[in-house]
């Protein structure tokens, strides 16, 4: 019978840490969504994948894209596709006018 009283208090003392670390967890969250971060880092290059986020197509969208010679020339970095965010950008306003 000493056992399992001594498992129960045990297992009390670990309900009560664990309640502890969620109360916590819970306090450092809500600090960090009150701080937003003071810069926003802007890429000068983006993966064919962030293009074709930043445009609203799929990937296989900017791949045949590129393929057909449309859009913003890409640049290859080490063998990986890659565009310049102002070429985007001039494209961009360039479908606008």
């Amino acid at each position: 019978m000493t056992d399992l009283a001594s498992l129960a208090r045990d297992l009390h003392d670990l309900a009560a840490r664990a309640e502890l670390l969620a109360r916590s967890l819970e306090s450092a969250v809500a600090h960090l969504d009150q701080h937003e971060p003071s810069q926003t880092v802007v890429k000068p290059l983006l993966t064919p994948a962030e293009f074709a986020d930043l445009i609203g197509v799929h990937t296989r969208t900017v791949q045949r894209m590129r393929a057909a010679g449309q859009g913003p020339k890409p640049i290859r970095v080490r063998g990986a596709v890659r565009y310049r965010r102002r070429d985007v950008e001039a494209w961009l306003e360039g479908k606008r006018s």
